[in-house]
């Protein structure tokens, strides 16, 4: 192997992408199944088309690799870069594609064509059709990236089928994508552009995500901001009642509910929904609204914190922390509040909130306005506050003492994660509403986003929704977990954890695959529960070596459900939630 392409594989593997020999990058990936939502496992196979080495001065844009794919839908790019970047503003990196591989047509950049450009920072790009430059925003182009927050990488998605100026963006599959900055930082380095073929031809699978079924025995939770209190009157008011008939919450979290009162919002719902709903109102914007009594309302300076008496069987009440943290370039605000509330957090498990039991499960949700860097995010995860002189000490949020779990549900009818989305604002699709949950005594079922675009007919019809229903109703989407509480747990805390464990798919329909990583060889045993305790399944009981191995899961003897396995090793016990479809 050469010198160079020695330098690239140490390169792509420091960027953590796929890696193979420089002669080997040259070629194109096939189409992929990417799930568009800020995390980069489904990547690990597509290699770098381009690498660059760290050589730009701190504070510039330093691109580190580039890959390249697509699906039916979206030509899908990874760009990882040296440092941490803010993608939507502040830098000045530029996306330019030749769409049709001429370099006669188009803006000329550095050798090629470029029939499509994107600046990132301002959030606006140009196509070139018939020699005219037609100014767009990511709207006509579909195009959006993951995460919203600064990162080290993100993914890109535009549109294959895009048209503007009455003209296919893409008009064949040879293209050329380059990146460069103002200050001469440019991706690929020594070719005009990274070469790459789409491929319309390869069938790939089915997207296997999340369904509109409740989770048996399972308590649904929906939260959604509802843009200045729209649901409740009009077109949106229509909308929102077709919305919440299809999805059918037992508890809804609703945020940007200003000018009516949780009894009114109550009385919406019930309108909605039949039934009687309760309601918990802290003064602020965010109201909770269930089926249950709502025993605990408490004001967190702008958040909101309720206690829902949920149902006889799950022998203890449910914590919902209901947060709106402030918008846009206001992070001191976001860190602020996400430290307050992870205080409250903090003194519940101290057991120093009245009404309130130490070992209440809980659950974080609402819009987090995640547009900044992922610090409030971190802190909400870890219990790493960051201004520990006014809020007390750092600490570990779950009850068995470790993170908390980011639920991250995904659309139903197409792999993406946003959950908002505005077509006239200059900023792109994004994922700004979260549910995070102590996965030590809540198991989360089925769990997805509601955006009705992108539901076929026929599962709209079916479900009594109309596209433009999520539109209408608010510029957020509905966000939805469904919960089983958990009476049996899964690992010992004391036992050293020194093994590690991964089910996929997860959830599943009748099979899936258990793998397991141990650092020696020795007994391993894998056991399947049902979520009060009792042992249904033993997939595994024997001995398997040292490194990654993997066991087969047949679950088609179990009832769709939320089941719980435990993975027992001479070098610890790990496990975790299985969901069967």
């Amino acid at each position: 192997m050469s010198s160079l392409s020695l330098r690239r594989l140490a390169l792509c593997l420091i960027a953590g992408l796929a890696c193979l020999p420089a002669a080997s990058q040259a070629l194109d990936a096939p189409a992929a199944r990417i799930v568009h939502d800020g995390r980069f496992e489904d990547w690990a196979a597509i290699a770098p088309v381009a690498t660059d080495p760290d050589d730009q001065p701190a504070g510039a844009v330093d691109l580190q690799a580039l890959a390249i794919t697509n699906d039916e839908q979206f030509l899908r790019l990874r760009i990882a870069f040296a440092d941490v970047v803010q993608l939507q503003e502040n830098n000045d990196l530029v996306l330019h594609i030749d769409t049709d591989a001429d370099a006669t047509t188009g803006q000329p950049v550095s050798g090629i064509g470029a029939d499509l450009s994107f600046a990132f920072g301002s959030r606006s790009g140009t196509v070139v059709v018939d020699g005219s430059s037609i100014a767009v925003r990511h709207a006509p182009l579909r195009l959006s990236w993951a995460p919203t927050f600064s990162a080290p990488e993100f993914e890109v998605e535009i549109a294959l089928d895009a048209v503007v100026g009455g003209a296919p963006v893409f008009p064949g599959n040879q293209i050329l994508v380059a990146l460069a900055t103002s200050t001469g930082e440019r991706l690929p380095q020594a070719e005009p552009g990274a070469a790459y073929t789409i491929d319309r031809a390869t069938a790939l699978p089915a997207y296997d995500g999340p369904t509109l079924d409740r989770s048996p025995e399972s308590v649904r939770l929906m939260s959604y901001n509802v843009l200045r209190d729209n649901i409740f009157a009009g077109a949106a008011r229509e909308a929102f009642f077709r919305l919440v008939h299809a999805i059918g919450p037992d508890v809804v979290a609703f945020q940007e509910i200003y000018d009516h009162s949780g009894a009114e919002a109550a009385a919406l719902v019930a309108e909605a929904l039949g039934g009687t709903w309760y309601s918990g109102d802290a003064g602020s914007d965010n109201l909770l609204v269930s089926r249950w009594p709502v025993t605990l309302e408490r004001d967190l300076g702008g958040n909101s914190a309720f206690v829902v008496q949920t149902p006889a069987e799950w022998n203890h009440d449910l914590l919902l922390v209901n947060a709106h943290t402030p918008c846009c370039n206001n992070e001191d605000g976001r860190l602020d509040e996400t430290d307050r509330y992870m205080q409250f957090v903090r003194q519940v498990k101290e057991g120093s909130i009245p009404g309130i039991a130490p070992d209440t499960p809980f659950a974080i949700v609402g819009d987090l306005n995640m547009v900044g860097t992922d610090r409030p995010l971190r802190t909400m995860l870890t219990g790493d506050l960051v201004d520990n002189a006014r809020y007390g000490p750092d600490f570990a949020p779950d009850l068995d003492g470790t993170d908390l779990t980011d639920a991250l549900p995904l659309h139903l009818g197409a792999p993406a994660a946003f959950t908002w989305y505005d077509a006239g604002s200059s900023f792109p699709a994004g994922r700004l509403d979260f549910i995070v949950y102590t996965d030590n005594a809540l198991a989360m079922g089925n769990a997805f986003v509601l955006f009705t675009p992108h539901l076929s007919d026929e599962a709209l019809e079916a479900a009594g929704l109309l596209a433009t229903d999520t539109g209408t109703a608010s510029d957020h989407l509905p966000v939805v977990a469904d919960f089983v509480s958990i009476r049996y747990q899964a690992a010992t805390p004391e036992a050293p954890q020194r093994v590690t464990v991964r089910v996929a798919p997860n959830p599943f329909s009748a099979r899936a695959v258990v793998s397991i990583d141990q650092p020696r060889p020795g007994p391993v045993t894998v056991e399947v529960y049902d979520v009060l305790g009792r042992r249904v399944a033993v997939p595994f009981d024997g001995r398997l070596a040292a490194g990654s191995q993997q066991v087969p899961l047949d679950a088609s003897a179990l009832a769709p459900g939320v089941y719980l396995y435990r993975v027992t090793t001479a070098d610890g016990v790990a496990g975790g939630t299985l969901v069967r479809r």
